[in-house]
């Protein structure tokens, strides 16, 4: 797939990601999404469209990272599964 370039591995990412709602629904019901706004493959405007249609809360975008989330916010990512699992309501 290397050799072929970056159009074929767009094309198989586009595939892939095509459409999520028969796997989704496998899925926990309650989700945490941090999402970098940078990321090159997939928009954060299509994650944010899609969960809204799956009823779940918007995503957590960082605006200035892609695909390094964990490694550009470590702190703030912490503080958020922290938040995230210890928030009862939300149970």
């Amino acid at each position: 797939m290397i050799s072929q370039g970056p159009k074929a591995i767009a094309a198989d990412g586009a595939s892939a990601m095509s459409d999520w709602a028969p796997h989704y629904r496998f899925l926990p019901k309650r989700q945490l999404w941090l999402y970098g706004a940078q990321d090159p493959v997939m928009n954060a405007q299509f994650v944010q469209e899609f969960l809204v249609a799956q009823g779940q809360p918007p995503a957590i975008i960082y605006p200035d990272r892609g695909g390094d989330v964990l490694l550009g916010a470590p702190f703030d990512v912490i503080r958020q599964l922290h938040d995230f699992l210890t928030d009862q309501a939300g149970l």
